[in-house]
């Protein structure tokens, strides 16, 4: 098994909101006997507050069991049959103020990590943020997906979790950066390959979570997403460009969990309205 592999189920069994080994070994609950009951009261005790968080660490709960279920430990995997967490759309869904971002970037150089990293992590976040990648996205992107026109610089790749196309053109000083960036796999930026494209990002999440920690900011790497989108809406971008940006498979998702932020264009629609009445 490879190593984030293993640290991933690890930090189920044994860390997280409440620690599953210690459930067990309180209630006299043999692993192999665990079933939705079970599940159901250790779910009561988790100490996760957010309906987002939550629902994240249900879903590596469940990433956890199915792992057991196929290796042949357990005889099914109970926690499919999990209810899910109702999440608010608009619950975690803001930008970070430009003070928030400045605060962040800042925070890098004074986090414990190798330089190597450090470098890594300033290009990962700045790429997030002004191309509005998923983490998974921004981490799996390969070289050959950053092409150059003379200055222009573009991402142009699909999304790890919809297979959306996205083609969004980045600032010259970033695609500069980028391939700048040193990574022992020759074909991905920060990608090494030891890992699936979906435990791949689960390293840079720690060093997220130290940096957001070190610059005292409530924040995680979707923020940077969530600002790209934000701040685009915020400057009376429409929302179908946005979302096409975003890769997003309908703009009724976009709408979903951006469309307060799109003002503007409630403007022009109700100008359009009113001009509709006169005779």
């Amino acid at each position: 098994m490879r190593t984030d592999t293993i640290y991933r189920h690890e930090l189920t069994l044994k860390a997280g909101p409440a620690c599953l080994q210690d459930y067990c070994d309180q209630q006299g609950i043999v692993f192999k006997d665990i079933g939705l009951p079970q599940l159901d009261k250790w779910k009561i005790v988790w100490t996760v507050k957010t309906a987002h968080a939550r629902n994240s660490f249900q879903a590596r709960v469940q990433n956890f069991f199915s792992f057991c279920h196929s290796r042949g430990m357990i005889t099914e995997g109970p926690a499919e049959k999990l209810d899910g967490i109702p999440i608010k759309v608009d619950e975690n869904v803001r930008a970070l103020e430009p003070k928030e971002y400045e605060k962040v970037l800042a925070a890098i150089s004074a986090t414990t990590m190798t330089d190597a990293n450090n470098a890594r992590i300033k290009v990962l976040m700045q790429l997030q943020r002004y191309s509005g990648l998923s983490l998974v996205d921004a981490v799996c992107l390969s070289k050959d997906e950053l092409q150059q026109n003379g200055e222009t610089f573009r991402i142009v790749t699909e999304r790890q979790k919809t297979g959306g196309a996205i083609n969004n053109v980045i600032p010259a000083w970033l695609g500069e950066e980028l391939l700048q960036v040193k990574n022992g796999n020759p074909e991905y930026f920060f990608w090494t390959r030891t890992t699936t494209p979906e435990d791949a990002p689960s390293y840079f999440q720690k060093l997220y979570r130290k940096v957001f920690k070190k610059a005292g900011v409530d924040g995680s790497s979707h923020g940077f997403r969530h600002t790209f989108a934000i701040e685009h809406l915020k400057k009376g971008t429409d929302i179908r460009a946005v979302s096409k940006a975003l890769g997003h498979s309908s703009v009724t998702i976009t709408e979903k969990y951006y469309s307060k932020w799109c003002k503007g264009q409630q403007v022009v629609l109700d100008d359009a309205l009113s001009a509709g009445w006169e005779k």
